[in-house]
């Protein structure tokens, strides 16, 4: 599941998915500022995240 975290309102996940995959050409760290990746319920560590993101990059 990909959560866009502003600190105000929280996106639907098929919109944060949206928004996270139209901003992969940013920097890993301001993607992970910005959104919270978990698997089954669980906040994905931070090696983790970084090789979510490098696959995703890979797949498009």
């Amino acid at each position: 599941m990909i959560r866009l975290d502003d600190g105000e309102t929280e996106q639907t996940v098929n919109a944060a998915a949206m928004e996270f995959i139209l901003e992969l050409n940013r920097q890993d760290d301001e993607l992970l500022r910005r959104f919270v990746l978990t698997y089954e319920g669980r906040e994905l560590s931070l090696d983790e995240a970084r090789s979510f993101i490098a696959f995703v990059r890979e797949q498009r």
